[in-house]
C-alpha cells in the first residue's frame, strides 16, 4: 500500500513539472492540436513541440503531449468503457533531404486508465511505458505529397499506422485519401477515407478527415461506422 502511495504521489509530481513546463514555454513553442473518433471510440490530444538543435539537413525536436483516448470493448457480456487520459513526452530527430523528410523518436508515458464493466466490477489503474514514433513526409512532385506515420505506446498498447496522399487542388485546398490501421488486443479499427486541408498561415492548415471505420472486438464481433476528426497542423519545414 505505501509503495502504490509513493508511486502515485511521483506520477503527480512528474504531470505537475510537465504541466508546469508546457505553459511556462507556451511562448516559444509550436503546437498541435486535434481529435479523432466518433461516439464509441476517439483520442484527443495537444502535443507541443519545440526545436532544440537545427543543422543543414537535420534536426532534434523535444515533444510533450497531453492526450485523451477512449473506446468500447463489447462482448456477450456486455460494453466495457475504458477512458485514458495520459501525459508523454521525448524525443523526435528529423532528417531532410530534397524531397524527403524522416522523423523517429522516443519518449515515455503516464496513462490514468478506467475501465467500467457492466457487471460492476469497475477498475482504475496507471499505467506507464515507452513510445515510439515515427512519421515520413515524400513531394511526389511539387503538388503532391505522400505521408506516412506510426506510434506505439506501450502504457496503453496501442498502436496505430496510416498514411495519405495530398493533392494540392488550389492555393487555399489540399485534399486526397488516407487509410489507417490501430487498436490493441482488445479493438483492432481499420479506416479509409478522406482528407481535406486548409492552410492559414505559412506552415498551419486546418485539416478535416472523414470516412468509414471497420472495428474488430477481441470476441470477435465486428462493425461498421463512419469516422471523423479536425485538427490544426503545424509542419516545422
Amino acid at each position: 500500500m505505501a509503495k502504490a502511495l509513493l508511486l502515485l504521489s511521483v506520477m503527480r509530481l512528474i504531470s505537475a513539472v510537465f504541466l508546469v513546463t508546457m505553459f511556462a514555454t507556451m511562448a516559444k513553442a509550436e503546437w498541435v492540436v486535434g481529435y479523432e473518433g466518433d461516439d464509441i471510440r476517439g483520442i484527443g490530444y495537444l502535443t507541443r513541440n519545440q526545436r532544440l538543435h537545427s543543422a543543414p539537413g537535420r534536426e532534434l525536436l523535444w515533444w510533450t503531449t497531453a492526450s485523451y483516448l477512449f473506446y468500447n470493448l463489447r462482448d456477450d457480456g456486455g460494453t466495457t468503457r475504458i477512458t485514458s487520459p495520459g501525459l508523454g513526452s521525448g524525443f523526435l530527430y528529423r532528417w531532410q533531404v530534397p524531397n524527403l523528410d524522416l522523423g523517429l523518436g522516443s519518449g515515455y508515458e503516464f496513462r490514468w486508465t478506467s475501465r467500467k464493466n457492466p457487471s460492476g466490477l469497475d477498475r482504475d489503474e496507471t499505467e506507464h511505458g515507452p513510445v515510439v514514433l515515427g512519421d515520413l513526409h515524400y513531394s511526389m512532385d511539387t503538388l503532391t505529397r505522400l505521408t506516412l506515420q506510426a506510434s506505439y505506446s506501450g502504457a496503453s498498447e496501442w498502436v496505430m499506422a496510416g498514411g495519405r496522399l495530398m493533392r494540392e487542388i488550389s492555393p487555399t485546398l489540399r485534399a486526397g485519401p488516407e487509410a489507417s490501421w490501430q487498436g490493441t488486443d482488445g479493438i483492432r479499427v481499420i479506416s479509409y477515407g478522406g482528407v481535406a486541408e486548409v492552410p492559414f498561415q505559412e506552415r498551419t492548415a486546418l485539416q478535416f478527415h472523414a470516412g468509414q471505420a471497420r472495428i474488430r472486438y477481441e470476441a470477435g464481433n465486428e462493425e461498421t461506422r463512419p469516422y471523423y476528426s479536425v485538427g490544426i497542423v503545424r509542419s516545422f519545414r
